[in-house]
């Protein structure tokens, strides 16, 4: 008997949504209220009570109306089910794209300005440091004493920074 009410509950849902389909370039409110009164008809049939408030049609057709002003309609691409997540992150993203404050035209001139002349000194600072390299161990392969008197005082230079910059005075403990 379960399984006899199961197939007509299944046909009479391919049947529905066939029909649904045919009135489908009506108000999504007529569809609203055409789905509701197959679901009571479905109902009486298998003999189960609606515990519905009665409400007056005039005030069913304003809330339907209210619901339909204010429910979304879900276009094409909303409606496939492959397409749907890739939909929705576009347009997610092109939401928060229009949340954005972009900056003013002085700003980002102002701005791109820094940014270049930040990379000409970088670059600027690290070909002279790929020059001094450069001569440093060519004069290793040439002058032995000459190499290691340069990495001495290269050596010392760099404590002493590291020591002025990062070891502050009062921090040395007197062991």
């Amino acid at each position: 008997m379960v399984n006899l009410r199961n197939r007509a509950d299944e046909e009479a849902l391919e049947t529905e949504n066939s029909e649904l389909e045919e009135i489908a370039g009506d108000s999504l409110a007529v569809v609203e209220n055409e789905l509701r009164q197959r679901r009571r008809e479905r109902r009486n049939r298998r003999g189960e009570s609606i515990s519905k408030p009665k409400t007056t049609a005039k005030t069913e057709q304003q809330a339907a109306n209210n619901r339909a002003a204010t429910a979304p309609r879900p276009n094409i691409f909303q409606r496939i089910p492959v397409v749907r997540p890739i939909y929705n992150y576009i347009a997610e993203s092109l939401e928060e794209m229009r949340k954005v404050t972009w900056p003013t035209r002085e700003e980002t001139y102002r701005l791109t300005r820094w940014v270049i002349s930040f990379t000409v000194v970088s670059s600027i600072g690290l070909g002279i440091f790929d020059l001094f390299y450069g001569w440093w161990f060519r004069q290793a392969l040439e002058n032995e004493t000459l190499f290691l008197g340069i990495g001495a005082g290269v050596a010392v230079a760099l404590t002493a920074f590291a020591y002025y910059f990062f070891i502050k005075p009062d921090q040395i403990s007197n062991f």
